[in-house]
This record gives structure tokens, C-alpha cells and sequence, in this order.
């Protein structure tokens, strides 16, 4: 009997520990707080017609979900702390990309990138049929 009391005390002094170790970890206590975005979108970003571009964000915190939109609409089946746009055309130029990061906690956006897609250069002239 005098053993399983001296494991109870034992057990109640690891609680205790762990409790006080709880209060002053802030890693621990992260779980319960909104994310924050760590690694931002740039303001914006010029292409070339036919490229591709990956926009990349990072946050921090617990049972992270994401949600990336374009011109304000949400993007179906972008929910990645990356997005990559591929094969980008002039009708992609001036979209408005960001991300909203959410837990059960709360919720932030990204800043907003804006695209710019240029022409390809085009070839006006060829020099070797001129020699």
C-alpha cells in the first residue's frame, strides 16, 4: 500500500511539473492560437507568356488549412501552402492572387500579389536571311 502512495505522489509531482511547464511554454501554448504567416507573398511579380510561377506562403500553428483565391474568388482545389500557375498567359496578367490561412482558432490573410504577365519577344526580323 505505502509503495502505490509514494507512485501517486510521484505521479501528482509529474503533473504539477507538466502543468507548470504548459503555463510557460510557448510552443505549447501555440495550439491554442489563430496562425500567423511567417514567410509572406511579394507584392508582385512580372512573367513572361508561357511560364510558370509557384506563389508560396508559411505559417505557423496547429491543424493549418488553406485556401488560395484569385480576383477575390476562391481557387477550387488550392487549399496548399503552395500554388503553382503554369503556362501563363496575357489574360492572366493583372490577377490578384493571396491565401487565407485558417485553424480552429481563427484566421489571416496573405498579402495580395498581382500578376504580370508580358509578350514573348517576337522575332521582326531575321538577320541571317539579310546577309
Amino acid at each position: 500500500m505505502k509503495r502505490y502512495l509514494t507512485i501517486i505522489k510521484l505521479s501528482a509531482f509529474a503533473l504539477a511539473l507538466l502543468c507548470l511547464f504548459t503555463a510557460l511554454s510557448p510552443a505549447v501554448c501555440a495550439a491554442d492560437e489563430a496562425p500567423t504567416i511567417t514567410k509572406d507573398l511579394t507584392a508582385g511579380i512580372t512573367v513572361t507568356e508561357g511560364e510558370s510561377v509557384t506563389l508560396t506562403i508559411q505559417a505557423d500553428g496547429d491543424a493549418l488549412e488553406y485556401q488560395w483565391y484569385k480576383n477575390n474568388q476562391p481557387a477550387d482545389g488550392r487549399n496548399e501552402a503552395s500554388w503553382k500557375l503554369e503556362n501563363l498567359t496575357a489574360a492572366d496578367s493583372g490577377g490578384q492572387y493571396f491565401c487565407y490561412v485558417q485553424n480552429p482558432n481563427g484566421g489571416v490573410s496573405s498579402a495580395v500579389c498581382t500578376l504580370t504577365v508580358v509578350a514573348k519577344p517576337t522575332l521582326t526580323a531575321d538577320i541571317a536571311s539579310e546577309r
